[in-house]
């Protein structure tokens, strides 16, 4: 059963994908990681979970309304695919690099922002209401922490 709340899910695009659970931030700047980020823009696209044959979340599909720097300046980094064409970023956070299902139906829009901190690294902010509990506890669990 979706879990519903007001929490959202950053996603820190850095050498190595993290993740932070907090309630949705709407001021600037925001801190990750012991790090300040600046509000770049809101609700800029849609955005649907990656899942692997067993339904586990994986990653993260963001679908830009337009065009983003962030396609660009992320596009080097090993657990991102990034198609500048369709701008869209697919981000892998536990090593499964192009082994998602593809099912449509869980996108969602709202909740959504771009943050970068002063160092140039993206945050991807997201909604969780497409997410039980249990996934989230588990993407928890299974992401490294910033720096592992």
């Amino acid at each position: 059963m979706p879990h519903s709340s007001d929490q959202t899910m950053f996603v820190i695009l850095g050498a190595r994908p993290s993740i932070s659970f907090r309630v949705a931030e709407t001021t600037s700047p925001v801190e990750l990681e012991r790090r300040p980020y600046g509000l770049l823009e809101k609700e800029v696209g849609f955005y649907d979970f990656l899942r692997n044959r067993e339904a586990a979340v994986i990653g993260l599909r963001f679908s830009f309304f337009s065009k983003q720097k962030v396609l660009k300046d992320t596009a080097d980094l090993d657990y991102i695919y990034v198609d500048e064409k369709r701008q869209y970023i697919e981000i892998y956070l536990q090593g499964y690099r192009g082994s998602a299902i593809q099912e449509p139906g869980e996108q969602a829009f709202g909740d959504d922002a771009i943050w970068r901190s002063e160092q140039g690294i993206y945050a991807l902010q997201v909604g969780t209401d497409k997410l039980t509990d249990s996934e989230i506890e588990s993407l928890k669990s299974n992401v490294p922490p910033h720096g592992k």
